[in-house]
């Protein structure tokens, strides 16, 4: 029987309490400031102008957590939340614990492969964008070397750009989480129409 050894550090972490209650405390401010973004998109959502992608606007917006992506805490807001197996439609703005707040618009799939071209990605060009070049759609580290700045991807030949999804978006520092609600709002509604309306009305 192999002999178990719990180390000093260990131990000390396993007798501490009042970290999972400032824990749980910071987790539901965390989840209240996604609310207040959700409730800001879904006000946005009845403007005349997303008619052509309404029908891919399913449900309120959801927001889920769990304990183990990479071994930390998450906590996570899909809105709209098209999840089909054939396609994806969703703005993601998550909470990854001791690392970042990243939001962005994901494509995939069918509609991917329906309404995508490289070319209106040039409208956000110096904006301060990241796109994902992961080859795993659930991969959602949004940091070198699994997504890069949108201008370094815009330079690139087409025979390097061969994206599988589209994931574009920003990520900033948790100690700015104050302006997290702005920001992401702020990229969400840029995205959507400077690049993804005018894709699904090309369609």
């Amino acid at each position: 029987m192999t002999k178990i050894i719990i180390h000093t550090e260990e131990f000390e972490a396993l007798s501490e309490k009042e970290f999972f209650i400032l824990k749980a405390k910071a987790s539901e401010k965390i989840r209240l400031i996604l609310q207040e973004l959700n409730d800001q998109l879904i006000q946005h959502s009845s403007s005349d102008t997303l008619a052509v992608i309404r029908k891919y606007y399913l449900r309120q917006g959801k927001i889920s957590r769990g304990e183990n992506y990479l071994g930390l805490p998450y906590m996570v807001l899909d809105y709209p939340g098209y999840f089909k197996p054939e396609s994806v439609l969703t703005f993601r703005c998550k909470f990854w614990w001791g690392s970042y707040f990243s939001f962005y618009w994901i494509l995939s799939g069918e509609l991917f492969k329906e309404v995508f071209t490289k070319s209106e990605l040039e409208k956000l060009k110096g904006k301060g964008y990241l796109i994902s070049v992961s080859e795993n759609l659930w991969d959602h580290r949004f940091e070198s070397p699994y997504a890069i700045p949108l201008d370094e991807y815009l330079t690139l030949a087409n025979d390097e750009t061969n994206l599988h999804f589209l994931k574009l978006g920003k990520k900033i520092d948790l100690d700015q989480w104050e302006t997290l609600p702005e920001q992401a709002f702020g990229a969400y509604s840029e995205i959507l129409s400077e690049v993804l309306l005018p894709l699904f009305k090309n369609r």
